[in-house]
């Protein structure tokens, strides 16, 4: 998976906020319709003994066609979202 600079994702996605980012895998698999919602999984290599996943992003857009390559679906920033998260779960 590989992400973009803005300015980059708003040549095809003109509408993203600064709370979230565009994504794409070149061998073409992508989000697609009904994957809303789901997440991308990011893997924190700092301890190669200890490897762990991590959530990165929740699919906030994807393409009309799910087949195009390069196109860049687009993510929810989760760390962004973190203070919101932790107040709903400690109710």
């Amino acid at each position: 998976m590989y992400g973009l600079k803005s300015d980059e994702c708003q040549k095809t996605h003109s509408n993203i906020t600064s709370k979230q980012f565009c994504a794409y895998n070149e061998n073409g698999q992508r989000p697609c319709h009904g994957d809303e919602g789901g997440p991308l999984l990011g893997q924190d290599l700092t301890d190669l003994e200890h490897p762990f996943l991590y959530l990165a992003g929740i699919v906030s857009i994807v393409n009309q066609n799910c087949n195009t390559l390069n196109i860049p679906s687009v993510y929810t920033k989760v760390d962004q979202h973190l203070n919101w998260m932790l107040s709903k779960m400690s109710k």
